[in-house]
């Protein structure tokens, strides 16, 4: 009987020490797994715009990168979200995507969809700075080259950007100037053509007078034509109910060549281009203060003309 119970006793002890090295190995099994994907914090800066695109703004963020190497791209992935703080707006047009990420030592190469475009001259500074300062507050990075849709940003001049550091992204826009969009006549005057302008803006001026006096200064691509006489002079032009009323001098009249295209390229190349802003949906054309029936024989010219998007090209 002794023996019996001796045998039990050793059983047990042998069972007792078999599961707890199980349960050991179980643990460092479970750790060992836990180690496979560490949570990497790290803080960084997003910046971003006030709402008068007066000045750039840092914005604090936590985020959660498992690999390190991805790390530009999940902060490009958050400016594209936008800012918390309600004080501050996303400088990047909605829509932008992100393409592709690559860095060659320190310069970040950034690939964007063609909606980044979808802003105007001033509104693609502040975009571009927003990325260029973001990326180079992250390690190993000190310029940055856009790419859009795989091609070189192009900038306001006409040239390509090329990469940039932080030391060139210092934004300080003068608080006057405003970007617009001028439609001029495009090669056999078929189409009106777009053409982007930063203008210097008087308190006591409305944009829109900026607009027909660009329009009548005329095109700066040399492969554009410009539609309105050049002595043509604004008497007035001002806007009520979103109805623009355009008072222009006899020359503009008098001085135009007519013919149905040319009328058409003339009057619309002036209200597309003044329907650009969002103020404006109607333009009403004065001449020396008066409604005229038509304008050079072909179009009716006493009613509000409206955008015509067909024309644009």
């Amino acid at each position: 009987m002794k023996k019996v119970v001796l045998v039990s006793m050793i059983i047990l002890i042998i069972t007792f020490l078999w599961g707890c090295n199980i349960g050991i190995n179980g643990i460092k099994k479970s750790s060992d797994m836990l180690q496979l994907k560490p949570q990497n914090k790290q803080k960084i800066n997003l910046y971003f715009t006030d709402k008068e695109n007066s000045k750039m703004l840092a914005e604090t963020r936590e985020i959660t990168v498992e690999d390190s190497g991805k790390l530009a791209e999940v902060a490009l992935q958050e400016l594209l979200k936008g800012p918390v703080n309600i004080d501050m707006k996303k400088a990047i047009p909605d829509g932008t995507k992100l393409l592709d990420v690559k860095q060659e030592g320190t310069v970040m190469t950034v690939n964007f969809s063609s909606e980044y475009y979808q802003t105007g001259d001033v509104g693609e500074i502040v975009a571009r700075f927003s990325i260029v300062n973001t990326l180079c507050d992250l390690p190993d990075i000190q310029k940055v080259n856009i790419l859009i849709e795989g091609k070189p940003l192009i900038g306001s001049s006409g040239k390509q950007v090329g990469p940039i550091g932080k030391d060139d992204a210092v934004y300080n826009p003068a608080p006057d100037e405003t970007s617009i969009i001028l439609y001029f006549a495009g090669d056999q005057w078929e189409y009106l053509i777009p053409e982007k302008r930063v203008v210097s803006v008087k308190d006591n001026q409305p944009v829109e007078r900026y607009v027909v006096e660009e329009l009548i200064k005329g095109p700066k691509n040399d492969k554009l034509f410009a539609t309105v006489p050049a002595h043509t002079k604004i008497l007035s032009i001002e806007t009520k109910e979103g109805i623009c009323f355009v008072n222009l001098s006899s020359e503009f009249k008098d001085e135009h060549e007519g013919g149905s295209t040319g009328e058409i390229m003339t009057v619309y190349s002036i209200v597309n281009s003044l329907t650009e802003l969002k103020h404006i949906s109607k333009v009403q054309f004065l001449i020396e203060g008066q409604k005229l029936e038509s304008f050079k024989g072909h179009l009716i010219f006493n009613e509000p003309f409206e955008r015509d998007k067909t024309l644009i090209k």
